[in-house]
């Protein structure tokens, strides 16, 4: 129930085509309700005696019968004609209601995803979270449309019918009442077991299409290992396990019409059989038997309707749960009430004593002091799991540390809102990420609103303009998915060139050559080192050329600074950054690389 409320909450950002639906639904079951009487009408007063030629009086009026069965004939067609046009003006209001409401849903889900922390998403299929984005939210239309629209409908043509089943006749009314708790406790009992089967389809779907995703992200390996066919049969017992849960729903589905329609039809037979008795006795006319036998249509078309219904809000509900289980979800990195925003800042940064797990018991750093003077080069180095990249993540306040506070400026970082936070930060990470879309506008991604001109000022300065405009369409040349059409070095320019147009007072560089080749390496030192100058750089690498020239440089080793210095201090020392100064000399003599730097 929960979860039908909030989606009915979503229907007041389109109250107004909702309010005009509900008027044309109301003409529509005004039409539906006056529908029989014309044809009582013709039978009672035309065709009684069909053998009179005798005018008949109708309201103080006289009509032949060819006049009156016109009249009647007229009036049939009327309301079916004004009932089927309101239905239908009904049904594009409440639709177009829904649709806005799915849209505003998905809107909310996929900002939502995006605001979620770094390690739920590291625990969820992606394939799940693109399941819920693009097919649960349409339970939401569901609800809206076929929930509120048919219950409604319903409960008031089930209202209406009863209360002129009774004044037509009681005894009959009773009998007919009597068939609705059968009915009912059918629609019960198939609604839950349909909510199960549902549920287990959409996981069902949701391991196929997790599958489907993961295969095609890792295609390269697939296809080296000689993996398509060991995926290809996992894929296939996803497949037919989804088959068969949505075999057995259409099934259950299938049965519980047989059994809905079985109820309704004894109940009509039996109503048709103790109606006709009463014709027979002169108690009701054959135009009252119409009448009461066309409104028992009407009394149980919407109790079918509502069990339709109800099997369809019960699938559409696992869907919304689905959703909101992710809308509910808090954020683990949540910005204060009194947050605010940060101005533009000089650059200093500073750890205070910080611990920082990602779970529990299991620390990644321990009591960590640092502090980085504003627009210095700053190194991280140490052997991996030290908890080096864990540092930029904090800085970037994708977590929020166990203890201790990380300051910016002398400012807790905690105290400022995320987004005013990371303005401030430019990133270059191991592997560029690119977006479907063209060069331009995926530099773009570095200062949304740049102007061309600053655009292709950032490329310059990242070296990228040569190979750009060797594209065909140059900066508006489509890279695709993710930009696999480029190579490593370009994709890293690019890179370079969105942290050069970000112009950040702050720079967090995470692995940003160990991806290339040495050649290319090479070449993206200057511009590294170009891009550094007058911003706070922290650096993360295994690449010690890289940071032994820098300003500071921090060793980690399991979470604690052991070592900190220049460069050539921390050689002197002998200590762990000297010895993977000399393993690294060492893995490049073997490698007959003598000369070049570690």
């Amino acid at each position: 129930m929960k979860n039908y409320l909030r989606a009915i909450g979503y229907l007041r950002a389109c109250l107004f085509g909702t309010v005009v639906g509900s008027v044309f639904l109301f003409l529509s079951l005004g039409t539906q309700l006056f529908r029989p009487w014309p044809v009582k009408w013709a039978i009672d007063w035309v065709l009684k005696d069909p053998g009179s030629f005798s005018r008949i009086v109708i309201a103080g009026a006289s009509f032949s019968r060819w006049e009156a069965i016109a009249g009647a004939s007229l009036l049939l067609v009327t309301s079916a004609f004004l009932g089927a046009w309101a239905k239908m003006m009904a049904d594009r209001y409440f639709l177009q209601s829904a649709l806005q409401a799915l849209v505003r849903l998905r809107i909310e889900l996929f900002s939502r995803l995006q605001e979620l922390s770094l390690p739920f998403h590291r625990s969820r299929p992606t394939g799940d979270l693109i399941y819920r984005v693009v097919y649960d939210t349409q339970a939401i239309q569901t609800v809206l449309q076929r929930g509120i629209v048919t219950v409604l409908t319903s409960f008031l043509t089930l209202v209406g019918a009863l209360a002129l089943l009774f004044r037509l006749n009681q005894r009959l009314a009773w009998v007919a009442l009597g068939i609705v708790p059968p009915l009912a406790a059918a629609v019960r009992y198939f609604a839950e077991r349909i909510r199960r089967e549902t549920e287990k389809f959409h996981r069902r779907e949701t391991q196929l299409l997790s599958e489907t995703t993961e295969v095609l992200h890792a295609l390269p390996v697939v296809q080296a290992y000689n993996l398509d066919q060991y995926r290809l049969e996992l894929f296939r017992q996803h497949a037919e396990q989804s088959q068969k849960t949505h075999t057995s729903m259409l099934l259950t589905s299938s049965l519980s019409n047989l059994v809905l329609d079985g109820i309704t039809s004894f109940g009509t037979a039996l109503l048709l059989f103790l109606g006709a008795r009463e014709v027979l006795e002169h108690r009701v006319t054959v135009g009252d038997l119409w009448v009461f036998l066309s409104y028992v249509g009407l009394l149980y078309r919407p109790l079918e309707e509502m069990g339709y219904t109800a099997w369809a809000l019960e699938g559409a509900s696992a869907g919304l749960g689905r959703v909101f289980e992710v809308m509910d979800i808090p954020d683990p990195v949540p910005d204060r009430k009194d947050a605010h925003c940060l101005p533009r800042v000089l650059g200093r940064i500073e750890f205070r004593d910080v611990t920082f797990a990602y779970e529990p018991d299991c620390p990644v750093l321990n009591h960590i002091h640092l502090e980085i003077p504003a627009k210095t080069r700053v190194g991280i180095v140490g052997p991996s799991g030290a908890g080096k990249t864990t540092i930029l993540a904090l800085i970037a306040r994708f977590y929020d540390p166990q203890e201790g506070s990380i300051l910016l400026d002398g400012i807790d970082l905690r105290s400022v809102k995320k987004r005013s936070l990371r303005n401030q930060l430019a990133f270059v990470l191991q592997e560029t990420t690119l977006f479907t879309g063209t060069v331009e506008e995926n530099i773009a991604c570095g200062h949304l609103g740049a102007s061309p001109e600053e655009v292709r000022a950032a490329a310059r300065w990242a070296q990228a303009e040569p190979f750009i405009l060797r594209l065909p369409y140059g900066y508006r040349t489509q890279i695709g998915e993710r930009g696999t059409a480029l190579s490593g070095g370009e994709r890293q320019r690019i890179g370079l060139a969105r942290a050069f147009l970000r112009d950040a007072p702050i720079l967090l560089l995470d692995e940003p050559t160990s991806a290339l080749d040495p050649h290319t390496e090479r070449e993206l030192l200057l511009t590294l080192r170009q891009l550094q100058k007058d911003r706070t750089t922290v650096l993360v690498t295994h690449r010690l050329a890289l940071v032994h020239d820098m300003d500071w440089i921090y060793v980690l080793k399991e979470g604690r600074i052991v070592e900190e210095g220049q460069g050539e201090d921390l050689l002197r020392r002998g200590g762990l950054y000297a010895e993977f100064w000399k393993k690294a000399i060492q893995r490049q003599e073997s490698l007959g690389n003598i000369g070049n730097q570690p």
